[in-house]
């Protein structure tokens, strides 16, 4: 399906629209929507409406028995994504720079000053420190987000007929059945001078997203969410931050687009980094509109015979304002994630070339993890990729710590244009470290790619269903042969384990088994188009078709 940045690039373009008073056909009331958009603080309900079911995922209560431990690690990645870039932002070079100014020395004398040089030794002991820190959770860290992660073998949803009653979710519920009577429940109810009625616009804009979205990502993926997970989540999040950026021109990760979702906003908004953060980061759903969800719910999938009555559990207004309050802030972390210091240039000196040298000679055994983990990298088409990232970042911090050692140990021989070079390159090292952990978590589906991480080559084939995965096949090597089930190789061997972690990232082989009743899975034009063609070009609509949708 569109990820939320799509769906929010599409809500947003109806809403320019809607103020030139085209976008919902003639019949549209223009004058009051136009009226209602007019003032800011009633933006958050088009949005919020924009990502429809979406965000139910995050009602807890549909959660069973271990699938909250394993949706907890969506925040919980994003917690250590966090505590990796505050430590780097504790540990840059600047210090150690501003030290060196101020002594005043030429770039090729010794440091002799006690004063500077005991400054220069406090730095980078704490500099050392904070690595050490760093280096004891990345362990936790790439065990639990990159190399022994499975979360979407444990995360499924029970939307497949034949589960006992009451016990679908309703995030699946509203996707899949009743989908446009409760859309147009909701434009019914909704007072049309009531920003209600922006929630209910922006549902359906959702809905239409998903009719034209859904056939693109699953011919992307080579079958629908149920059989291909992980695969759909690591295509959606890079389309969602790819799209955006070629949209818009910013990084999703640092857009901060979570303020149009947050209902105490009013058009105004603090600059990245301020302590006291506008809008207010404590939102809840107005209670008028948590009131309409859950009675639309509640009303359109409770009537009918006795039997129609499979469905979710009994929902509340409370519940409704729960699951908006935990995805806001799922979204706040995943679209505020700040902008690191880019590394400082600098120019090796031959006395930290010596150091250098010195250090890496004492790592022998993470430069032997770490070329034993890029030859496996190197023997498979595509696979070993999330072994060789996880070796890359720990040997990078690891090589950083041993620098911090060496220097240390040579601060008094060391002049001033290598101690500079010196704190840029432990910088550089933890920055490169932490760039690596942020590809490995979005390989893995669990966290969007960042801008820097759009030409990595394995993610090309999400830019477009004509581009070949790193197997050599793309969307029409599978035309006629949907939906391909989840590839599964017989266990008992170190190459089994290998492929299930990676096997995401290319499409399932032709010969895969696939379901019992096999489709095309979209309109010919879907096999050769790029990945947003969909969310803005015109649709040729009938009555006909209209009536099928609804």
């Amino acid at each position: 399906m569109p990820g939320p940045a799509l769906h929010h690039m599409i809500a947003n373009r109806l809403r320019g629209n809607i103020m030139s008073s085209t976008g919902l056909g003639p019949v549209a009331d223009y004058p009051s929507l136009q009226n209602l958009l007019n003032d800011r603080k009633n933006h958050p309900y088009l949005f919020v409406g924009c990502q429809g079911p979406d965000v139910l995922f995050f009602n807890l209560k549909d959660w069973g028995p271990g699938v909250g431990e394993a949706a907890a690690l969506y925040y919980e990645v994003y917690d250590a994504i966090e505590e990796f870039k505050k430590t780097l932002l504790s540990i840059v070079p600047q210090p150690v720079l501003d030290a060196l100014d101020a002594l005043g020395a030429a770039a090729d004398e010794v440091v002799e000053n006690s004063a500077t040089l005991s400054e220069l030794e406090e730095l980078f002991g704490d500099m050392g420190n904070v690595a050490d820190a760093l280096a004891a959770n990345l362990t936790e860290w790439i065990k639990k987000f990159i190399t022994d992660f499975k979360v979407f073998d444990i995360l499924g949803h029970p939307y497949r007929d034949g589960q006992p009653k009451g016990e679908w979710w309703w995030f699946d519920a509203l996707h899949y059945r009743k989908t446009g009577r409760f859309a147009k429940a909701l434009l019914d109810k909704a007072p049309k001078d009531s920003p209600l009625h922006l929630y209910a616009v922006g549902y359906l804009t959702h809905v239409t997203a998903d009719t034209v979205g859904h056939p693109y990502v699953n011919i992307n993926d080579g079958g629908p969410y149920r059989n291909q997970s992980q695969r759909h989540k690591t295509g959606e999040n890079y389309q969602d931050v790819f799209n955006h950026m070629e949209h818009t021109g910013d990084d999703w990760n640092r857009s901060k687009i979570h303020v149009n979702y947050n209902f105490n906003f009013d058009g105004t908004v603090s600059p990245p980094g301020d302590d006291d953060e506008v809008p207010d980061t404590f939102t809840v759903l107005p209670p008028d509109l948590a009131k309409l969800i859950a009675e639309t719910i509640t009303e359109v999938y409770g009537q009918g015979d006795p039997d129609d009555d499979e469905y979710g559990r009994k929902i509340s207004a409370e519940d409704v304002d729960n699951a908006y309050r935990t995805y806001y802030k799922w979204l706040r972390n995943a679209t505020d994630t700040g902008t690191l210091p880019k590394p400082v240039p600098y120019s090796l000196t031959e006395e930290l070339i010596e150091v250098w040298e010195t250090t890496t000679d004492n790592l022998d055994d993470i430069g032997d993890w770490l070329e034993d983990a890029i030859d496996t990298a190197g023997s498979f088409s595509f696979l070993g990729i999330l072994l060789a990232l996880a070796a890359l970042i720990a040997a990078a911090v690891a090589a950083a710590i041993a620098l911090i050692d060496g220097i240390l140990g040579a601060l008094t021989t060391l002049t001033v244009a290598g101690i500079r070079a010196a704190a840029c390159l432990v910088y550089e090292l933890l920055y490169n470290s932490f760039q690596t952990f942020r590809l490995g978590v979005a390989i893995n589906g669990l966290a969007f790619p960042m801008e820097e991480h759009l030409d990595e080559p394995r993610f090309r084939q999400f830019k477009n269903t004509s581009f070949d995965d790193p197997t050599g096949r793309n969307a029409a090597s599978l035309l006629g042969m949907l939906p391909k089930m989840k590839v599964k190789l017989p266990p008992g061997n170190w190459f089994e384990d290998l492929f299930h972690k990676e096997a995401h990232m290319a499409y399932p082989p032709a010969d895969t088994p696939t379901e019992p009743d096999t489709v095309i899975g979209a309109p010919d034009s879907y096999f050769n188009a790029e990945s947003r063609w969909y969310a803005f070009g015109d649709i040729p609509l009938s009555k006909e078709l209209i009536d099928d949708l609804s």
